[in-house]
């Protein structure tokens, strides 16, 4: 680079430092979970081309690169909101569903889980009680079960 790109990279410095946003980035939707996401599982794919006979991660690793980059450069930032939205939701699921599984296994020594006959609703009830008459919050099921 020569005296004169530099001189004009500074002149068009901003106090903070930061370069102005190049023109061609406006108006696009830029990087989100979903872009990480996908960026990151093409990384890892192509490391693992790295390992004999996973060479055809090579492909699919280069199709989850292009996607993440036509995701980012995308104009459609309504559409790319709605593909992030669901992907957030879909997260949310799985993650309360690991919740509820990592719960469970940690009281498993001191209480049992029932559903209710009634509504499906799963309780916690004490264990070594013997027979005991359980209350469904939910539906004020009554029900006997030996715990």
């Amino acid at each position: 680079m020569n005296l004169r790109g530099i001189l004009h990279n500074l002149r068009n410095m901003r106090p903070g430092g930061q370069r102005p946003l190049p023109g061609w980035m406006r108006g696009r939707y830029g990087v989100d979970q979903l872009g990480r996401v996908t960026s990151t599982a093409s990384l890892v794919c192509l490391l693992l081309t790295l390992v004999p006979r996973l060479g055809f991660l090579l492909y699919v690793g280069v199709a989850l690169l292009a996607l993440s980059y036509w995701r980012m450069l995308s104009r459609n930032v309504a559409g790319r909101y709605r593909e992030n939205a669901t992907y957030l939701a879909y997260l949310g699921r799985l993650r309360r569903r690991w919740d509820r599984v990592k719960a469970r296994t940690a009281g498993r020594r001191t209480h049992h889980f029932l559903r209710c006959s009634g509504c499906g609703a799963e309780m916690k009830v004490p264990r070594g009680k013997g027979k005991v008459r359980i209350t469904c919050p939910s539906c004020k099921t009554q029900f006997v079960r030996k715990v």
